[in-house]
């Protein structure tokens, strides 16, 4: 199967999360939806960012194990 062909299966859904949810939250997310990157809204609902899988593994080892419970504003 080419790249095509899974893009065209997964279609243009998107998902977005809060700025105060955990990155134990976004994580979960994007586990349950097959997906490598969810985008984070402010208060004001706009996206103000994007939290991708590579910014979580690269950041887990640098926190110490405390990462999940951290919301994503203060990462």
């Amino acid at each position: 199967m080419d790249v095509r062909k899974i893009l065209d299966m997964k279609g243009d859904m998107a998902l977005t999360t809060v700025s105060n949810a955990t990155i134990d939250e976004a994580s979960e997310m994007l586990r349950e939806n097959y997906f490598g990157a969810i985008g984070v809204a402010d208060q004001s609902d706009a996206v103000g960012g994007i939290l991708s899988e590579r910014d979580i593994a690269g950041t887990l080892t640098q926190s110490g194990g405390t990462l999940r419970e951290k919301p994503m504003r203060s990462t």
